[in-house]
């Protein structure tokens, strides 16, 4: 396995290539250090080593792959102009849209499927010098309601959160959502004039929260103190008034039930999924509560703009519980039994509300498994949870830690 030393990469001295960041790899190719194709070629080593026992890959573009690395290549030697990605392989989930790549949706009900265009996500990351290199695996489909969802990148390190999403932020001309003009600011390792105010809320307003989860967020909220920030334990009226889920569900339904109807028409039960059955099985809002719903999406939006007048970012959960197992339908937190819908309680008010919002790894349940926290700013500010979430990273327990896959 190769291994390369940067002392410039957020991690330690020495690693395998697949544990780099972007960043690093982006570096170390432009500085002629190491060739995209062994980058590239030391991920689809990785991929065939785990991927039968996780399966995260649904579509593999192996020989594509290594031919744009064999370009990418040239180009550094040619002494071309280079993309802040240049070589750099990334992949993409599978309702996303990929020219000439298979894009199945998680779905046998797409099988087959290869749109003839890229997704601007996409395109903009290739004009960046990516290369794509899979499909990853999902269950997140139809692209109705645009408001409540959002294209953002996962990455290994802040850094190359930053950097993903300077690159697709901004209006396409195709996507009436996607309209601010505001100049995107990565703001990564900036000081600010002041300290930054940082309420953290475990609950109420988010349905019941495993302890282990809770003591991830207290503990992520001592080090932003320690950080510098001002930190305060935090409630937000507008969230208990209305349970964000709630609302999200009632809109949800009816925006997303005609999308399913259409997809899975003339298709056999054992073809759907289980969140389409479930859609398609839920009663129809009335137009009383669906405006109701309407309503207290708006208080939502409203109380988030009243808590931000005092604070510049909120710490919460992302999950109510630990990573868990696939497939499970019911939860027990706290003595409490809830659905599997409940996982969404601390993200979906983002989704009604369109805040932003980034999550960082910063703690392990007695399980060994990961727990996250969240990081939410007030509209447009991305700079600022950007900025909060490396000094998470900086001083987080689990940054060296790695799965024993």
């Amino acid at each position: 396995m190769k291994t390369i030393a940067d002392t410039k990469a957020p991690f330690a001295a020495t690693q395998p290539l697949h544990y780099l960041d972007a960043t690093a790899l982006a570096e170390l190719i432009r500085t002629k250090r190491i060739t995209s194709k062994e980058v590239v070629q030391a991920h689809l080593d990785r991929i065939e080593s785990v991927n039968p026992k996780i399966n995260a890959i649904v579509t593999l573009m192996a020989d594509a792959a290594l031919k744009s690395a064999d370009a990418a290549d040239r180009a550094v030697a040619s002494g071309a102009e280079l993309g802040p990605l240049h070589g750099v392989p990334f992949t993409v989930k599978d309702s996303i849209d990929t020219a000439g790549v298979l894009t199945q949706r998680g779905s046998p009900i797409f099988k087959g499927r290869i749109p003839a265009t890229d997704a601007v996500s996409v395109a903009r990351l290739k004009a960046a010098g990516g290369i794509l290199l899979a499909k990853t695996n999902l269950p997140v489909w139809p692209r109705v309601p645009r408001r409540f969802w959002h294209v953002g990148p996962m990455a290994r390190s802040v850094r190359d959160i930053a950097l993903a999403y300077s690159l697709m932020a901004g209006p396409d001309g195709v996507d009436g959502f996607a309209s601010s003009t505001v100049q995107f600011d990565a703001g990564v390792g900036s000081s600010p004039v002041r300290p930054l105010r940082v309420g953290w809320l475990v609950e109420p307003g988010f349905g019941p929260i495993d302890p282990e989860v809770a003591a991830t967020v207290q503990v992520a909220a001592e080090a932003l103190k320690g950080a510098g920030c001002v930190v305060d334990q935090v409630r937000i009226p507008a969230l208990e008034r209305d349970f964000a889920l709630a609302v999200f569900n009632s809109l949800h339904v009816m925006e997303m039930k005609p999308a399913f109807a259409e997809a899975t028409a003339g298709h056999r039960d054992d073809e759907l999924y289980m969140m389409a059955k479930t859609m398609l099985a839920t009663p129809d809002t009335s137009m009383a509560d669906y405006i109701e719903a309407e309503q207290a999406a708006e208080r939502l939006r409203d109380g988030f703009a009243d808590y931000f007048q005092s604070y510049d970012a909120l710490l919460t959960p992302v999950q109510p519980i630990p990573a868990h197992k696939h497939g499970v339908s019911e939860f027990i937190i706290n003595g409490q039994t809830v659905d599997a819908t409940y996982l969404q309680g601390s993200t979906v008010p983002l989704n009604v509300t369109g805040l932003p919002g980034l999550t960082i790894r910063f703690g392990t349940s007695r399980d060994g498994l990961p727990i996250g926290v969240q990081l939410v700013s007030s509209w447009l500010a991305e700079s600022t949870i950007l900025h909060l979430a490396s000094l998470l990273e900086m001083a987080s327990p689990v940054r060296d830690l790695h799965p024993n896959i």
